[in-house]
């Protein structure tokens, strides 16, 4: 016979499981178990794989397979049948047994998109949810969704991705390529740590999802594996890592949580230094990289506007060294990583190290986090010159040139040209071809022989290639002679870094600024996408090779690029590769 506590316990939780379905009667399932069958008319149909007997969180287990076990259990799984019934004298059994010894055998379930389902055992799961127990074993198999256009469903079959034994169990993700981006995280992990057990990656989510839980950020719209993933991102793999120091930089990341989570807020205002000081950090050398030449001539720039400052330059910089770079520099320094795609996530780790330290990151595209980046938005000085080459050609044919070296471009670089050429010009064609490690710049432009190219775009050329020594210029456009060799100078593209940090490095140090003030950290992020109205690119002209009606030409288009009145994204313009 149950004990009388046993039976008293029933009573309380009978109690609970009525409130609960008074509370839920009016959602889809009345307050009572969710069926699968019901979800999932063609059940049997689909294709299943045995999991075996694995640790469930019962925050997972979601409802009953068939529909003859829902009315006897609340949603929240808790007994709705009478106390003194056969099914209320066997719950207090098993709760009297789990006293005792413990629930050993496990129950079986059908999981289905991340949520399990029970076939048998419904009064195991009860009584372990009487007992706020954290998971519970079951033997599980699962039901494989059919492709759909579900995000839901993409994303499920994203993590099983041919493997239907998904070593990712019980971790999921609310975006898309999450689950390629750590397996990829994964793999580079073991190629590093080859004696990595078994299920390590489990293991890992596991330690840190028990931090996550108890550090509490109320964080309702990213999932636990979405903070996991944000958080390897930044600091590893928080594997055999110690529970403290995984709070530790869970706290730490709780401004990139907050902006994932779509809450962005404000945790501090930067303060400025006694001393205004600026470090900029390059992963190469100005003397040995065009890309960190260009900043370099724009550090220059800022010693000249403000010589009483202090600036350092840091070169070969590793990711490594990010974080030991940033707590050498506090009290509210100013740091350039200029290398942005190089440096990668090291940079948001000094950010989130250093809160009082500003830190801004170079980067093409606005990145996914609370870090503050630039570029140029050199569509604009494209579109100009595409415009500039279709009115100076005979042939109109114009050539495009896609270099591998040099500086990295826009995206939308190429299809901007191709646009301002066609906008001049109905008869305008634009030719590529690419730039080959290895390629003289005679062997790449006489490609454009056999279709009449007297107008090309050139990139950035090394000194050993010929190229300006003028800092900054990353394209030329030139004409060609028939032999396919240039026979002048038009025009060029040149960035101007120094208009840009002469502008954030003086209101910071000397003016109130709103931007800077209220970035960091934890606020929405900024990309400073600037153009050449602000001056962080600029056109360059060879006065002589232009005549008055091009010259006037190249300025309209660069006044309408600068005032925003023409869209610079239009569906792509055709452009033939050779």
């Amino acid at each position: 016979m149950p004990d009388l506590d046993a039976q008293d316990q029933y009573k309380q939780h009978r109690k609970r499981a009525k409130r609960y379905v008074s509370e839920h009667g009016d959602d889809q399932w009345q307050g009572l178990l969710p069926v699968l069958e019901q979800i999932v008319p063609n059940l049997k149909e689909l294709p299943t794989v045995s999991l075996g007997i694995i640790d469930v969180p019962m925050t997972k287990v979601r409802g009953t397979v068939m529909a003859g076990r829902a009315a006897a259990f609340a949603g929240n799984f808790l007994p709705l049948l009478s106390e003194v019934s056969e099914f209320g004298s066997k719950w207090a059994s098993l709760y009297n047994a789990h006293i005792r010894e413990g629930i050993r055998d496990p129950g079986t379930a059908i999981e289905y998109l991340g949520y399990y389902y029970i076939i048998e055992g419904h009064k195991r799961v009860s009584v372990l949810h009487a007992f706020d127990a954290a998971s519970i074993q079951l033997d599980v198999s699962r039901a494989l969704p059919p492709m759909s256009d579900d995000l839901e469903v993409q994303l499920y079959l994203e993590m099983l991705d041919g493997d239907s034994r998904t070593p990712f169990r019980n971790m999921w993700f609310s975006r898309l390529g999450s689950y390629p981006a750590l397996r990829a995280m994964a793999a580079e992990y073991e190629n590093e740590h080859p004696d990595t057990a078994e299920g390590w990656v489990h293991d890992a989510f596991l330690d840190f999802r028990k931090a996550y839980h108890e550090v509490d950020l109320r964080l309702h719209d990213i999932t636990t594996g979405d903070a996991f993933l944000a958080c390897i991102k930044v600091y590893g793999f928080p594997y055999l890592r110690e529970s403290g120091l995984i709070l530790q930089q869970i706290q730490l990341l709780e401004p990139q949580l907050q902006y994932l989570n779509g809450t962005p807020k404000l945790l501090m205002r930067v303060m400025r230094p006694k001393i205004p000081r600026a470090v900029f950090v390059y992963d190469q050398t100005p003397q040995t990289r065009f890309w960190d030449a260009a900043h370099d001539y724009g550090r220059r720039r800022v010693a000249h506007a403000f010589p009483e400052v202090a600036l350092q330059i840091v070169t070969n910089a590793s990711a490594a060294d990010m974080s030991e770079m940033v707590s050498a520099h506090p009290n509210g320094e100013i740091l350039f990583f200029v290398s942005g795609i190089a440096h990668g996530d090291a940079s948001l780790r000094a950010l989130l190290d250093q809160k009082d330290s500003i830190i801004w990151q170079c980067s093409p595209l606005p990145r996914q986090d609370v870090l503050p980046t630039f570029y140029g938005d050199t569509t604009q000085p494209a579109f100009v010159l595409g415009a500039l080459a279709a009115s100076l050609s005979t042939t109109g044919q114009i050539g495009w040139i896609d270099a591998v070296q040099g500086c990295p471009l826009d995206s939308g670089i190429e299809e901007t040209f191709a646009m301002g050429a066609t906008m001049v010009s109905d008869r305008a064609k634009v030719w590529r071809t690419t730039w080959g490690i290895g390629d003289t710049l005679s062997e790449v432009l006489c490609r454009f022989d056999r279709v009449g190219v007297d107008m090309v775009l050139i990139p950035t050329l090394t000194e050993a290639q010929g190229g300006h020594a003028f800092p900054g210029v990353f394209a030329q456009l030139a004409r060609l002679k028939p032999t396919g060799n240039v026979s002048q100078y038009i025009a060029a593209i040149g960035w101007d870094f120094g208009s840009l940090y002469t502008s954030l490095c003086g209101a910071h140090w000397f003016a109130d600024n709103e931007l800077l003030t209220s970035l960091y950290p934890g606020a929405a992020p900024v990309h400073l996408k600037q153009g050449l109205q602000e001056g962080l690119l600029r056109l360059y002209y060879y006065h002589a090779a232009l005549s008055p009606y091009a010259h006037a030409l190249a300025g309209a288009m660069t006044t309408l690029v600068g005032q925003k009145a023409v869209a610079l994204h239009p569906p792509n313009p055709l452009v033939l590769t050779l």
